[in-house]
């Protein structure tokens, strides 16, 4: 009989921060940083996609994630994007359980 994959609610607490564009005397951007962080209390399975950030003003990737939550996604398709400062691994291994831990009969 195939198994039916259950995800019990897994909340985790991750940290949720602001993206700035750092500029320069001039104005002119110069890069990303990242600044008021809040604890963002969330259900781990309602993660549905997860990216990292790209910094093209020092063209590398920056230490903070983006994740899009099942209820940040509309009726059109559109999402909206969550910044945590949580690795990307750690997001990526929170998505990729193995069914054996999911899964019952």
């Amino acid at each position: 009989m195939a198994k039916i994959a259950y995800m019990a609610p897994d909340f985790k607490t991750l940290t949720r921060c602001a993206l700035v564009v750092n500029t320069d005397s001039e104005g002119k951007p110069t890069d990303y940083s990242f600044n008021k962080k809040t604890d963002l209390y969330v259900d781990v399975n309602e993660i549905l996609a997860v990216s990292k950030v790209f910094d093209p003003f020092k063209n590398k990737y920056i230490s903070v994630c983006e994740i899009v939550l099942r209820s940040g996604v509309s009726a059109s398709g559109n999402s909206i994007g969550i910044t945590v400062t949580d690795s990307y691994s750690t997001i990526k291994g929170y998505m990729d359980r193995d069914c054996n831990d999911l899964c019952s009969d």
